[in-house]
């Protein structure tokens, strides 16, 4: 208990942080006001402007003003579409989370097993064709890749739609583009796991009294291997939601990511605010429950707690 009171402490802290950056930062990108009204706009007319949306208060009356709505769920209204931020937020995030938990299914599907049987056959062609392609797949930037996929399996071979959501085939295409670099961190990270277990001396000493390689595998090595795993996808879970604002434009798919980029263009600071403080709270919550799981998949943590 102690350790999950600290835990949560540390993460009001962090929260605290992120309201202060991206508050400040989403203000640095311009006055609003001129792109509501245009350039044509008379200076009274963006004065009022100015007063009705508070931006005419000093700067900390604002953020006061913003974390106090904030804890209670309000972020305001939305400079563009005149409704409630967060409600446009909540509009879009199923189609994030269905997209993001698309690509991390198959993160783990295909990198898991992937890494697991690298590290089982160590400098053997498998091993070297996965460690190869790990480096391609974190290497490739996911627009591009979003691009080339596209062209070849849009454009040319005509087998699946390039954008939309509602389909099961409009959502293979985004799902595996996001889902590219998390294959390869997962398969890089499970076959290191896996291969540092089996180097120690339980392991061993399992071979030694006689247990096949499948239940020393399975039963001993794997387990402990996956506490680094787990690290890395609760990690990545993160930056699926950060990747899926790339991957959501490139595709045209009706999420989060697609709805922060274009608050960004048009300066719609509630929009862009709500977006990166919920986001924030996901991702810090995901961790929370990442150290949870580790009590559970290794119980010598809870001993050391």
């Amino acid at each position: 208990m102690r350790f999950l009171l600290r835990r949560f402490a540390q993460l009001l802290v962090v929260l605290l942080g992120v309201s202060v950056v991206v508050f400040g930062l989403v203000r640095l990108t311009g006055d609003p006001v001129v792109i509501l009204l245009g350039e044509a706009a008379t200076a009274e007319a963006v004065a009022e402007m100015r007063a009705e949306l508070g931006l005419d208060r000093p700067i900390y009356v604002q953020y006061a003003r913003f974390l106090g709505r904030a804890l209670r769920g309000d972020f305001g209204l939305s400079l563009r579409y005149r409704q409630s931020a967060l409600s446009l937020f909540v509009e879009r995030l199923p189609a994030t989370l269905e997209l993001t938990a698309a690509a991390l299914l198959l993160a783990l599907a295909i990198g898991l097993p992937v890494g697991v049987v690298a590290a089982l056959r160590p400098n053997s062609g498998f091993d070297g064709l996965v460690r190869g392609s790990a480096l391609v797949g974190q290497a490739i930037p996911g627009f591009y890749l979003g691009l080339v996929a596209i062209i070849v399996f849009g454009a040319h071979l005509k087998l699946l739609p390039t954008g939309g959501r509602g389909t099961l085939a409009q959502l293979i295409l985004p799902a595996a583009t996001l889902a590219a670099y998390q294959i390869a961190v997962v398969a890089r990270f499970a076959r290191g796991a896996m291969l540092e277990v089996l180097g120690e001396d339980f392991v061993r000493t399992a071979r030694a009294k006689g247990l096949t390689r499948a239940r020393v595998v399975a039963g001993h090595a794997l387990r402990n291997a996956l506490i680094p795993v787990v690290t890395i996808v609760a990690l990545q879970f993160g930056t699926l939601l950060s990747g899926a604002v790339v991957t959501e434009t490139v595709f045209s798919w009706p999420g989060v990511g697609r709805l922060a980029v274009q608050a960004i263009y048009t300066r719609d600071f509630p929009v862009v605010q709500v977006t990166v403080m919920v986001t924030a709270v996901l991702f810090v919550v995901i961790n929370l429950l990442a150290d949870v799981v580790y009590v559970i998949v290794d119980p010598r943590i809870r001993v050391a707690d």
